[in-house]
């Protein structure tokens, strides 16, 4: 039988303590509102938890690795998040980011040439940053000399796209258009440059990835700013670094936080509350993070009264969740959701190091793997034991196609190890352990989503808010920042619901003047000609 709590002077609840949940959270205890936290895993953090430790045995010792779901970058844009963190005294040591290989398979054949620190270092002005690539003598090996040719036409096709188009305001004029629709026509050369760049940055196949989403990306981390470009590696694991320390500030200012309880429906009650029922998916309480409980969570399912509700869950739990309430379920079933993509996370000791060009790379020609990060470089406990042994270690990440993802654990190690093998031939006959980790389909394919079929912050449900980094919202953040942007902006929505001072978002730092002129003169032309268009066709 379940159990069920149905006060009326209810404090809001938050379904998902990730990054958006918690800093939602946080930010309505500290107003002094004392918000419930449900979280289905054991766990707290989303894709930022902890995982077991993984144990090698070597040189007559064993050495403890975190095991996660993946090593997490922090860019400088991360304004919101970062600001978060220094506020209350969370400062996770990081790693600074210096090289990015792009390294390109054909058979035997592998070319290769460092990208990153070419574009941070660049003397030209953003946009044309880009151009520094044109100095580097193994990036322009590349390409064949017809394709070199090409670039110019290549070059300003993109250039146009991005400047004359804010995906996250006007993302409906590249609706239903995909990354493979823009390099329809490229050389094959170039081509493979920018889908490696995509499915690097969004996690997918480049015939899957929205448009609109890839243009936002490039405008966001990229395009606009050089030192945009700069970023940070996490080198520690990120449920201790991180989200151990956020739980213990929400618990501080008043929050309750309840792993192994999933939200499954919401129901409206009389005065605008709402009525959540719940299930039980394990243990309360496991692991190292503090969690508040409460006797009332001990049953196997039941319900809660909260005055709001912010969802924060991945897409798949929040569309489960608003299509199984009778009052939800309608209009959700009409909403657009974006698609969940699984991901496979491979990890590799050997006994020796090799000759680094740069700590981490995007793969693309004939390439398993979709990207590498050395990991002894990166973080402290693989650095530990390089410094000891003089081993190394590296993750690989595998995003598509899902055939491919659907192969045994064995099969795709075996890909993985052949295709680190054939970068760095110097590794072979030295490798000492292999790891895999499936990460389940919760990694949302980002869409921009302007209209209102896409989930926005605000719902239309009165009471009902939602955060994510896949909601809807003006934001230009992606990934960690939009999560916490959007954790951010819920919390003022329910602040606002009970009369309470909004707390206001740390802006992000403009375009280069340079890239902000570029930008007004290609948008203007780009209206100029629909009004040209519209004219005529009258």
């Amino acid at each position: 039988m379940g159990n069920s709590v149905t006060d009326r002077d209810s404090p809001p609840l938050v379904v998902g303590a990730g990054v958006a949940g918690l800093a939602c959270a946080l930010r309505l205890a500290q107003a002094g509102l004392r918000p419930r936290v449900f979280e289905a895993n054991p766990l707290c953090g989303g894709r930022l938890s902890g995982a077991p430790l993984f144990t090698l045995e070597h040189a007559g010792r064993s050495w403890d690795f975190p095991g996660e779901h993946g090593i997490h970058g922090f860019w400088t844009q991360y304004r919101n998040l970062r600001a978060l963190l220094d506020e209350h005294g969370i400062r996770p040591p990081f790693t600074p980011a210096r090289g990015q290989e792009w390294i390109v398979g054909a058979g035997p054949r592998v070319r290769r040439a460092e990208l990153g620190s070419w574009l941070r270092h660049s003397p030209l002005p953003a946009p044309f940053h880009y151009l520094a690539l044109l100095a580097n003598p193994r990036f322009l090996a590349m390409f064949s000399p017809l394709d070199l040719m090409r670039l110019p036409w290549v070059g300003g096709m993109l250039l146009a796209t991005a400047l004359s188009l804010d995906p996250m305001r006007e993302g409906d004029l590249l609706e239903g258009m995909t990354v493979a629709d823009l390099l329809w026509g490229w050389p094959d050369s170039l081509r493979a440059f920018v889908f490696a760049l995509a499915r690097n940055g969004l996690s997918s196949d480049a015939g899957a990835i929205d448009l609109a989403g890839f243009i936002a990306f490039l405008r966001f981390y990229t395009f606009l700013r050089r030192d945009a470009g700069a970023f940070d590696y996490l080198a520690e694991n990120a449920g201790t670094a991180i989200i151990d320390p956020l739980v213990a500030a929400l618990r501080e200012a008043g929050g309750t936080v309840v792993t192994g309880v999933r939200a499954t429906a919401l129901e409206p009650l009389e005065g605008g509350d709402w009525l959540v029922r719940w299930e039980r998916t394990g243990p309360e309480g496991v692991g190292s993070q503090p969690v508040l409980t409460s006797p009332d969570w001990g049953a196997a399912s039941g319900t809660v009264a909260a005055s709001q509700v912010v969802l924060a869950a991945d897409a798949p739990g929040t569309r489960a969740i608003l299509t199984q309430g009778a009052a939800t379920a309608p209009l959700a079933g009409r909403l657009h959701w974006p698609q969940a993509r699984p991901a496979v996370i491979v990890r590799l000791w050997f006994g020796t190091s090799p000759r680094l060009r740069a700590e981490s790379g995007m793969c693309g020609g004939d390439f398993t793997i979709d990207n590498f990060f050395w990991l002894h470089a990166l973080q402290t406990p693989f650095q530990r034991w390089h410094e000891a042994t003089d081993g190394s270690a590296v993750e690989a990440h595998i995003y598509s196609p899902p055939e491919l993802l659907e192969q045994p654990d064995t099969a795709l190690l075996a890909l993985a190890v052949h295709d680190v093998l054939r970068a760095y031939p110097e590794l072979r006959g030295t490798i000492l352990a292999s790891h895999l980790t499936r990460n389940p389909a919760t990694h949302t394919l980002f869409q921009v989503g302007v209209t209102d079929r896409h989930l926005g912050v605000q719902t239309p449900w009165q009471g009902v808010w939602c955060c994510g980094d896949w909601i809807r919202h003006e934001s230009p953040a992606l990934f960690l920042e939009r999560a916490c942007v959007t954790g951010l902006a819920a919390a003022n929505g329910v602040l606002a619901a009970h009369g309470l001072p909004a707390c206001p978002l740390v802006p992000y730092a403009g375009p280069e003047p340079l890239a902000r002129l570029l930008e007004l003169v290609y948008r203007g032309a780009r209206r100029g000609m629909a009004r040209v268009r519209r004219a005529v066709g009258r």
